[in-house]
């Protein structure tokens, strides 16, 4: 069953189509692939499945319910979290304070609760704690919890924003270029961190142009270009594509 699906998905801004009849989908378990050159729609059509931007034609499909339309807020509650191109981090809080925004929507205790710190905030509290905890040490960041982010260099910052969003407990995690600008062993060790995501039942669906991060852990791939899907498949079907080749691998098909 597909938990993500996306049929005939159309975004336009002004006369350009950004996102052109797109079909895709990710199966409880997989993580998938999404790629193509820059300028081609990868980063919109995620905008698109979190409400950033408004649809114009298809359908979005998460867990058999449709989507488009729903508020960022709203399709985070259902289920979906995601991290961005550009890093969106509060430099001058804490590792854990930044972490523990991805927790807003899953608090309850109401106002007079917080006001009398009752045991029923006290136990929040704790539960809060022991969830942001656990997310640090996922990402391998534990014992910089106290540290100002602004002091972390840029390859933690990254897998911050991760973490930030594992504690909301999605599905569906979307990573837009999560290993942009990392070296070789930062890269790796986002690899194994991806996939350790993905053993706690969390669907993936990441847009990455580091071809050995998305060889290395997808199940499938899918390729756009201007907008339109080119290509799909697992990513040794997808980089001897004539069609890829030439739209994003460039000429050489040993990429």
């Amino acid at each position: 069953m597909a938990l993500l699906q996306t049929s005939e998905l159309v975004k336009k801004f002004g006369g350009l189509t950004a996102v052109n009849k797109l079909d895709l989908q990710v199966k409880e378990g997989e993580i998938c692939g999404l790629i193509g050159p820059n300028g081609s729609g990868k980063t919109t059509v995620l905008n698109v499945i979190t409400g950033i931007y408004k649809d114009d034609g298809g359908k979005v499909l998460f867990d058999g319910k449709e989507i488009q339309g729903l508020m960022p807020h709203q399709v985070c509650e259902m289920g979906i979290a995601r991290t961005f191109q550009n890093i969106r981090i509060l430099g001058s809080q804490t590792v854990y304070d930044n972490v523990r925004l991805g927790l807003h929507i899953r608090t309850k205790a109401d106002l007079f609760n917080i006001i009398f710190d009752t045991k029923k905030v006290k136990n929040e509290n704790e539960a809060i704690r022991e969830e942001i905890e656990g997310a640090l040490d996922l990402v391998g960041l534990l014992e910089y919890k106290n540290e100002l982010t602004k002091n972390l260099p840029y390859g933690k910052q990254k897998v911050l924003e991760i973490a930030r969003a594992i504690v909301a407990k999605p599905k569906l995690l979307l990573l837009d270029e999560p290993a942009a600008g990392l070296n070789t062993a930062e890269s790796e060790n986002l690899m194994d961190i991806v996939r350790n995501i993905s053993k706690r039942n969390v669907s993936i669906l990441l847009i990455e142009h580091e071809m050995a991060f998305v060889a290395g852990l997808t199940n499938k791939v899918y390729v756009i270009n201007y907008g339109k899907k080119i290509a799909e498949g697992t990513y040794n079907e997808i980089k001897s594509n004539p069609g890829v080749i030439e739209a994003y691998l460039g000429t050489r098909g040993d990429n």
